[in-house]
């Protein structure tokens, strides 16, 4: 895990935009990182061994969608294959 410096980069932008309306502000931090509550929820049914793929779908098509559109965040590219891999393991 890193230090952080990213997340706070794009809380620092979120704030700027929404500096005027705290609530608008706290409200577009939640908006942006909802992606993470889906992989912490897909990674624990994993760990506790309850995971059902039909009920995580609409999380791992999420999950997707936003590791895809950040892949240049990321450094690689994105295959729903590879991300199959890990549902099945």
């Amino acid at each position: 895990l890193g230090e952080g410096i990213i997340p706070s980069m794009q809380c620092v932008d979120i704030f700027l935009e929404n500096m005027h309306d705290f609530k608008a502000y706290e409200k577009a931090v939640e908006k942006h990182y909802k992606v993470y509550a889906k992989v912490f929820n897909f990674v624990r049914a994993k760990i506790h061994h309850d995971f059902n793929f039909l009920k995580a779908l609409p999380d791992f098509i999420a999950i997707f969608r936003y590791m895809k559109k950040n892949e240049d965040r990321f450094g690689m590219h994105i295959k729903i294959a590879d991300l199959m891999k890990v549902a099945k393991a």
